[in-house]
């Protein structure tokens, strides 16, 4: 959901009354409010379907409640939603639940790890940087010390800022890891297609 933005302006729908101990100058950064907004369910009910029409509620909607719901979130073919449920489910699952895991790369920029146990073995790839940046190209290759000349990996969940018509862009595609590009602000999560025992990176 997107924050609904409270100033000093708007300053009656305010509930967090700690954010005026802090003056003009630091209000903006310290009041809680916009985090605490009500969760905007649907667009087809009054106040979102958070609460009946009848029933006021404790903070106003944030503005997009009728283009940015849980409603639109499910029905879309990808959604932030969506891609939090594929996550929670890998979360369930090995490696992800127990298992090793290790830095690859923590930069400003990009922020990477390995998640491995028994055969399975999962590359991790976010490109921290905000839009306007230049593409990120990594040789995971490279940088995993694989034995192989080349390392394949099969995407298993991406952001949804990420194109559909990329190589990185649909579950189950198959890429090279010589020549892995994140553009500004995408993820994703990929299967290694290999074993293990065939990257020294986590034997190190």
């Amino acid at each position: 959901m997107c924050d609904r933005p409270f100033t000093l302006a708007n300053s009656d729908e305010i509930v967090d009354i700690t954010a005026f101990n802090y003056g003009e100058k630091y209000f903006d950064k310290m009041i809680r409010d916009r985090q605490r907004t009500p969760m905007q369910w649907t667009s087809q009910e009054a106040n979102a379907g958070f609460t009946s029409s009848t029933v006021k509620p404790f903070l106003p909607l944030s503005d997009t409640w009728h283009e940015l719901n849980v409603e639109q979130q499910q029905n879309a073919l990808r959604s932030h939603l969506k891609l939090f449920q594929q996550l929670v489910k890998l979360r369930q699952q090995a490696p992800f639940y127990g298992g090793y895991q290790k830095k690859v790369i923590a930069t400003k920029e990009l922020y990477a790890f390995i998640r491995w146990l028994d055969t399975n073995i999962y590359l991790i790839v976010i490109n921290i940087n905000k839009k306007g940046h230049d593409p990120i190209i990594n040789d995971f290759t490279k940088l995993l010390k694989c034995q192989n000349k080349e390392l394949f990996g099969e995407v298993i969940a991406r952001s949804c800022n990420i194109l559909d018509d990329s190589l990185i862009g649909k579950e189950g595609n198959q890429i090279n890891l010589n020549n892995l590009i994140l553009q500004s602000s995408e993820a994703i999560v990929l299967k290694l297609l290999t074993y293990p025992s065939n990257i020294l990176f986590c034997q190190q």
